[in-house]
């Protein structure tokens, strides 16, 4: 479940596709993140509390928080108060392009620096950053965490490892 201004909304259970792209995502950025101790990265079960959005809590389907402003006596019980840095949203085949920006509207007034979407079914990621136009990239392209991890870089085909010719 989701709230969005104090409404449950309750969230479908991914397909492969869109799974299969959110358990990629993790790892590639763990491995960037954990050996440089660089904050904490969460999957699809993390709820976060967007301050911003009134009684709203998001799901993303992968979440980092830099290391800097993690709370020092770890993670309280319930969503977590701390807006992520980036958030990566996987496009499932029911989700509306309203629903979409609805999420990444949430997420920029909460302050969250970077945003990927990812669209599994057309093979490409749409990076949002607070500072410019979005920015599409396809398989060849490389994928890069900046503002948010400046050094994280993959191929945008890394995303995409399992799933099916299409």
């Amino acid at each position: 479940m989701e709230l969005v201004r104090g409404e449950g909304i309750p969230l479908s259970p991914a397909h492969g596709l869109a799974a299969t792209v959110a358990s990629n995502t993790p790892g590639l950025l763990f491995s960037h993140i954990r050996p440089r101790r660089l904050g904490r990265v969460w999957g699809d079960n993390a709820g976060f509390a967007l301050l911003g959005a009134v009684h709203t809590s998001r799901s993303p389907d992968v979440a980092f928080i830099r290391a800097e402003r993690l709370p020092a006596a770890g993670i309280d019980p319930g969503p977590i108060r701390i807006a992520p840095d980036l958030a990566v949203e996987v496009l499932s085949p029911h989700e509306s392009a309203a629903h979409l920006e609805e999420k990444l509207a949430d997420y920029r007034e909460a302050g969250t620096a970077l945003l990927w979407v990812v669209d599994p079914r057309r093979r490409f990621v749409t990076v949002h950053r607070l500072d410019r136009a979005p920015q599409t990239l396809r398989v060849g392209a490389t994928l890069d965490g900046a503002p948010v991890l400046p050094e994280f870089r993959c191929e945008v085909a890394e995303l995409f490892e399992g799933l099916a010719a299409g």
